[in-house]
């Protein structure tokens, strides 16, 4: 597996050929693994550090549950689970940022609001440079591009709500703000989970 540099002491593997971001911290006297993909890959990610640093590896950070982050865990069973390197101004964001692209969110609690105070606390964060769980490193410029237009569907279904939309007008409608195409073109899937959550807070 190839990790590239993203910082003076931290790399990263962006591809998504065998599962989500994963990352190396190197610290003073040891390194901060950063997810672990699967069984496999995770192995195959766990070798590769050596190609960046001889330092012992001491520490697994999880940033999620997914498991195409955490079932590669038991390669890294002799470490410990750790906090962040603020130093490097570098945050590893899990999936709670894909750049230019819809996020994933099959969980039927995909709270709107919960999403839109993490990008706002993302933003509070004295960080450059944002690893997410899929995709290439981005800035808080994505951050905002994607807050804005959470903050922005959201209070269009709201008013939709407020108005006596059903769930299908709802999530059917056409009125929301453009934004990146989902995988499929396809409306975001996440729509049906924010309806609901919205509409049980009315």
């Amino acid at each position: 597996m190839r990790l590239d540099k993203i910082s003076e002491n931290v790399y990263a593997n962006c591809e998504g050929k065998t599962g989500g971001n994963v990352g190396v911290i190197v610290l003073d006297d040891r390194v901060a693994a950063v997810d672990a993909q699967f069984p496999a890959s995770g192995r195959d990610f766990r070798a590769s550090i050596q190609s960046v640093t001889d330092k012992p590896v001491t520490h697994l950070l999880l940033t999620h549950m997914h498991s195409d982050h955490v079932l590669g865990s038991p390669t890294f069973e002799d470490c410990e689970i750790v906090g962040h390197v603020p130093e490097d101004r570098t945050l590893f964001a899990g999936d709670l940022i894909v750049p230019k692209s819809f996020l994933w969110a099959g969980d039927p609690t995909a709270s709107p609001e919960a999403w839109i105070g993490g990008f706002r606390k993302m933003l509070e964060r004295d960080v450059d440079i944002i690893v997410p769980g899929h995709g290439q490193p981005c800035d808080k410029e994505e951050v905002r591009t994607q807050l804005a237009y959470f903050e922005a569907t959201r209070r269009v279904m709201v008013k939709l709500i407020a108005e006596g939309a059903s769930e299908e007008e709802a999530v059917n409608y056409d009125g929301y703000p453009d934004f990146y195409e989902s995988t499929g073109g396809e409306k975001p899937h996440y729509m049906r989970a924010w309806y609901r959550i919205l509409f049980n807070k009315s």
